[in-house]
């Protein structure tokens, strides 16, 4: 069974702005009805509905023939059940049928043994003689439950460990995994085959929706919950569906970079050990999962990229120990077009996807990174009337007044800013030390935040980085608060200083005035969805 198949995965891109959401949730479980799930290593096998206070015997069989004739010297493993809506029968208990050589294991028997705890029936057995599952009639262990609540449920058959009948003692199954030239028939019905004649409905395949997986067409069994293909073969419940992605959540925030949330659903059997990383171009880096109850999610997940990584695709890889449980794809333009779709009516929004995606771009061309591919190709998918406003030649600039405020008791001398396009969206503001000891007493505040001078080219610069700038924020004034001792000093810097130094320096490449003026038209764009 592939796991990733048992994960609904949710995804959400945050790129910018308000909180923009699209969401759907499963129907309610009716009031006084249970849906029962029986799932071993094969995958789900088997799904049926029952009333409260209905009982119901569960079979899950083994077919090992493929081992060495089906001859099996000890097997080791357990059924869990959801004890909030069900129980185990209380002659399936050990007092009752106490354990002995000869009921050592349920090998075709009618009948399991073992004792509960918590939400697990146990079994555990081993023979010096081997014990034969040689078709798939063989019967592991039969349980008998009862709905006590309604709602959801699960019956999982796990095998810890299976032993060949050989003195080596080869596993065929150890820790839960099938080791490599080994098959294990093992699945779960709610009835015997014996039993029943397989008197089968055909099940018309459905498409998947943006709110729900599809399924090919199958036959269904009343009787024992299982479907088959048109031969009559039993099918893995999982083999059927045809998945979808679900695209919620659709907030779109950018500081400094661009980050893509990826919304998770994981069934609380992997435990917590679990990890995620993310590779796209030639950067790899790790996640951090948080919990989260939005979409029906119990995780989410964020991956910052720069602007000109829009048409990167984003692998996420999702781990659990060694295993892979989930992986998935995702690029910014990707986003553009479905959100584009969701929000048809949104005008105003496309204008902004289309100007990130301009913006994207520019910086693609004046990066020289993936100018095959660039994102402003992706503009006509989202809107083909879209034409890219006509940047000014200058700005409006009656802020800034670092270049004339005098920092002499801080120590201190603007030099010069660099408003960086090519990666985050940052504010770098560059100062010389004109007195030590000034300097060492002096700290900087912007927006009611510390900021620290750090070393640039060597210590001959002392540089301030202004971060986690929303784009609708970037060609704002910003404050910087100096404080030396008594002394305090306001101080305001704007990017359209910058704007208007580069735009008006003919120094600077044709790419790099392109990039700044399509940064600019999109903090506006961003601006206006944001009023």
């Amino acid at each position: 069974m592939k796991a990733k198949r048992i994960i609904t995965f949710l995804l959400a891109a945050t790129l910018i702005f308000s909180s923009l959401t699209f969401a759907a949730s499963a129907e309610d479980t009716a009031s006084n009805t249970a849906e029962v799930t029986l799932r071993t290593l094969e995958g789900t096998t088997a799904v049926k509905s029952f009333d409260v206070g209905d009982t119901f015997m569960v079979y899950t069989y083994m077919n090992t023939v493929s081992v060495d004739d089906g001859k099996l010297s000890s097997v080791r493993g357990e059924q869990y059940f959801n004890e909030d809506v069900l129980s185990i029968s209380a002659e399936y208990i050990t007092e009752d049928e106490p354990v002995s050589d000869d009921t050592v294991f349920p090998v075709m028997g009618e009948s399991a043994y073992g004792n509960t705890d918590g939400n697990a029936f146990y079994f555990v057995g081993s023979k010096s003689s081997s014990f034969i599952f040689d078709n798939d009639d063989c019967k592991l262990v039969v349980t008998e439950y009862t709905v006590k609540a309604p709602g959801q449920a699960e019956i999982y058959t796990e095998m810890y460990t299976l032993a060949k009948s050989d003195k080596a003692l080869t596993k065929i199954i150890d820790k839960g995994v099938v080791q490599d030239g080994y098959s294990v028939g093992i699945y779960s019905l709610f009835s015997d085959m014996d039993a029943h004649s397989h008197a089968l409905t055909t099940v018309n395949e459905e498409a998947p929706t943006q709110t729900a997986d599809g399924h090919s067409a199958y036959k269904y069994c009343a009787e024992c919950g299982g479907i088959f293909d048109d031969s009559g073969d039993r099918l893995d419940l999982n083999s059927t569906v045809i998945e979808h992605q679900y695209v919620v959540g659709n907030q779109i925030t950018l500081k400094d970079e661009i980050g893509i949330y990826f919304y998770l659903y994981v069934p609380d059997y992997f435990g917590s050990d679990l990890d995620v990383t993310f590779t796209w171009g030639n950067r790899t880096a790790e996640g951090t999962l948080r919990t989260t109850s939005s979409y029906g999610a119990n995780y989410r997940t964020i991956c910052y990229v720069s602007a000109r990584c829009m048409t990167d695709s984003v692998h996420m890889s999702l781990t659990s120990g060694e295993n892979e449980i989930l992986s998935y794809d995702y690029r910014v333009v990707d986003y553009a077009q479905t959100a584009a779709e969701l929000f048809s009516d949104r005008t105003d929004l496309k204008d902004l996807l289309c100007s990130m995606l301009n913006y994207g771009g520019a910086v693609q061309r004046y990066a020289k990174y993936k100018t095959d591919d660039p994102a402003d190709n992706y503009i006509s998918l989202v809107n083909s009337e879209w034409t890219a406003p006509v940047a000014p030649a200058s700005l409006d600039d009656n802020d800034t007044d670092i270049n004339t405020s005098s920092l002499d008791d801080y120590g201190v001398k603007f030099e010069g800013t660099i408003l960086k396009t090519t990666s985050k969206a940052e504010i770098e503001l560059f100062f010389t030390v004109t007195d030590s000891e000034l300097f060492n007493n002096t700290s900087v505040q912007i927006g009611g935040k510390n900021y620290c001078f750090t070393d640039y080219n060597g210590g001959r610069y002392k540089l301030i980085t202004i971060t986690g700038i929303s784009a609708k924020n970037i060609f704002d004034p910003y404050t910087l608060t100096f404080t030396n001792g008594s002394n305090t000093l306001d101080t305001v810097y704007s990017a359209k200083n910058y704007y208007n130094r580069i735009l008006n320096d003919d120094t600077y490449s044709e790419q790099a005035i392109d990039a700044l003026k399509a940064m600019y038209i999109y903090s506006e764009s961003a601006k206006a969805v944001l009023s």
